[in-house]
């Protein structure tokens, strides 16, 4: 029985930190989208961008908090293709695909575990995507 319950609030606690706020971001116009935010403890922030195979497209992070980073997850994927823990707070890179990628923002457990904040600005620039036409 107290294997059960102990399973039980495993589940939930696993529940419980998978949960985040996501909020879809818009490149319309000059292709470039700042937002600012802020992050408590085990707090996460996912904002997801629509991009066009082979389009270049580049994310900055800016925080006060030194061990603030964010991961970024390609369209249909679960394995993130950028991982700021170990590449730092700059991407630059081609969207490999159609779709919508995922740009999750975290604090660092050791920083996360002593409740710290880090207030943040995000900045994504994307090119404009040309249009698929057939070759003359």
């Amino acid at each position: 029985m107290r294997l059960v319950s102990l399973l039980g609030l495993l589940l939930v606690s696993l529940n419980v930190m998978a949960e985040h706020a996501i909020q879809p971001l818009s490149l319309a116009g000059d292709g470039e989208v700042k937002v600012q935010g802020r992050l408590n403890g085990y707090e996460l922030m996912e904002y997801r961008v629509s991009l066009r195979q082979g389009q270049r497209w580049s994310v900055v992070l800016q925080s006060d908090n030194r061990f603030q980073y964010f991961n970024i997850t390609g369209p249909k994927q679960d394995t993130a293709l950028f991982i700021g823990s170990t590449s730092g707070t700059r991407f630059e890179g081609e969207a490999v695909m159609d779709g919508e990628y995922r740009i999750l923002t975290y604090l660092m457990r050791n920083a996360a575990r002593r409740d710290e904040v880090g207030r943040y600005s995000l900045t994504i620039i994307a090119t404009p995507s040309e249009p698929n036409l057939p070759d003359p």
